[in-house]
């Protein structure tokens, strides 16, 4: 199946077309087209137009179920924004009626804001289409010596 990931190398809601990239590749027979986003920069216009381009996932990166774990695995991020953005976003596709695009939460698990998965499973349950959690790798040993992380 033809597929296009619109998020490499940086936040594509970066792009202030990125509904008419979308658009684009469906009309060039691109059946799945996803990206990642963190949701920082998602507010309703553009929420409304990356639902009608025929996106068919989105996956928002959160981390955190809390304001103040979200400050220290995000820095610089507002997580009541994002949870604004985000929430905004499903209310407008459940109005548009549409069952695309797909959307994701993601947390990926580490010593800072483990302790909040469950927390952040129950927020997103009731909301989203898939919640996942992620392993932690630190691969930053890996430029000093040869190092295989357990999987």
């Amino acid at each position: 199946m033809p597929s296009i990931g619109l998020d490499h190398g940086g936040d594509p809601l970066m792009r202030k077309d990125i509904a008419k990239i979308i658009k684009k590749a469906k009309e060039s027979f691109i059946i799945d087209c996803i990206f990642h986003t963190n949701g920082y920069l998602l507010n309703r216009e553009l929420s409304k137009e990356v639902i009608e381009s025929g996106l068919t996932k989105i996956n928002f990166s959160l981390d955190a179920a809390s304001s103040e774990v979200y400050k220290r695995v995000r820095l610089g991020g507002d997580y009541e924004k994002v949870v604004k953005n985000i929430d905004a976003f499903l209310s407008i596709k459940k109005e548009s009626g549409k069952s695309y695009p797909r959307v994701r939460v993601s947390f990926v698990v580490s010593e800072e804001n483990k302790h909040e998965q469950k927390k952040f499973f129950e927020l997103w349950k009731d909301k989203v289409n898939l919640i996942a959690f992620q392993k932690c790798y630190d691969f930053s040993k890996m430029l000093s010596q040869h190092y295989i992380p357990k999987l």
